[in-house]
């Protein structure tokens, strides 16, 4: 329970945050196109991999090997500005509902993610990192156009609003009136270049209370190279991250896998 002040206020929903956003680096959907705004198709494209049949054969990619490379790669408490610390551990998989993180998983030869990293003064700012990687560069692409793509990101919203709603339903603000979640709404937003391609998706979590609205900001910031794919799954409450943060914590990810994956 809080009692009153946009101080207050912030600190509930960044409890919400943490207790729901974090746990969803997934989405699912049709094709978009990386680094634009266009509008998506309606269908959900195929992952089809350039590389021959390997029956029989040893396989074009070492799983174990890509596993290896795709861990060395996500973020670590050292890649944070002064001020942040780890909470949790990483998931055990990035398991999710929507098709799209479910397709691009399926296909990948190696799926890994980071612990939470969030600012120690305060619950605001939290990020996660994911790697995915592929068998070839074709794929990475497909997948990429898959984890971007508006029926992706419109699945993605469905669940953070639902996931929030039930958060905050036991949560009171003052002397009884409840937070509610509003409208949520998803767009791709301008990101500098990093990697062969790159996108920034953001969710954006309107939070009602008396007399006072909120937002929260959820963005899956994403950055192909080669036949990998590096995600950050940052959420901010009020304002999002800022740029420059994001902007490094990408890149460092990414200069990572590019030796193993680009």
């Amino acid at each position: 329970m809080i009692t009153s002040g946009l101080g207050a206020q912030r600190r509930l929903v960044a409890l919400g945050v943490t207790a729901t956003a974090l746990v969803v680096s997934t989405g699912g959907g049709s094709a978009a196109s990386a680094t634009t705004n266009t509008t998506p198709g309606t269908t959900t494209p195929t992952i089809t991999s350039t590389q021959p049949s390997t029956t029989g054969t040893t396989p074009a990619t070492n799983p174990a090997a890509d596993t290896g490379i795709a861990r060395n790669a996500e973020l670590k408490l050292r890649d944070f500005p002064s001020g942040w610390e780890r909470r949790g551990d990483p998931p055990a998989d990035l398991n999710s509902s929507c098709t799209g993180f479910q397709m691009a998983s399926m296909a990948a030869s190696a799926a890994q993610s980071s612990a939470v990293f969030a600012e120690r003064a305060d619950t605001e700012y939290q990020v996660r990192s994911f790697v995915f990687g592929f068998p070839d560069a074709q794929v990475a692409r497909q997948a990429l156009s898959l984890l971007i793509s508006r029926a992706n990101r419109a699945c993605v919203a469905e669940i953070e609003k639902k996931d929030l709603a039930e958060y905050y339903a036991g949560l009171t603000t003052g002397n009884g009136p409840k937070l509610t979640v509003g409208r949520v709404t998803t767009r791709l937003v301008s990101m500098p270049p990093v990697g062969d391609q790159h996108a920034d998706a953001r969710l954006t979590v309107s939070l009602h209370a008396p007399g006072e609205a909120i937002s929260v900001y959820l963005d899956y910031v994403f950055a192909r190279t080669g036949r990998g794919v590096a995600g950050l799954a940052v959420t901010g409450a009020v304002l999002p991250l800022g740029q420059s943060v994001t902007d490094r914590l990408i890149k460092t990810v990414v200069d990572r896998l590019e030796p193993g994956f680009g």
